[in-house]
């Protein structure tokens, strides 16, 4: 959604810091994120990048997978807390038990 098109994230914590870069394709419902991350090691700064890829799933859409693959859905969560999901929510947690 628009959470992933077009932004720019920059964080620093100890001696990595991280710069993010994304992109949402709402036809493909795909998110890219390129990553680069410099960590301080003593006397020089390595590098990495990396891409990642993020694919949206309407909650119609998970929940019917998971009936499918025969679990129960148990609680859903706004990302990273316990509070129900609401409407500008980016990512939900699902708990779920698979029925015998």
């Amino acid at each position: 959604s628009s959470r992933w098109h077009n932004t720019a994230r920059q964080d620093t914590k100890d001696n990595v810091s991280l710069l993010l870069n994304s992109r949402y394709d709402r036809q493909t419902r795909k998110a890219i994120i390129q990553g680069k991350f410099f960590i301080k090691e003593k006397n020089r700064i390595r590098q990495y990048s990396r891409l990642f890829q993020n694919k949206a799933y309407t909650k119609t859409e998970i929940k019917q997978a998971l009936r499918k693959s025969g679990f129960r859905l148990l609680h859903e969560y706004d990302c990273f807390t316990f509070d129900k999901p609401k409407s500008k929510t980016h990512r939900i947690f699902y708990i779920t038990q698979k029925e015998n």
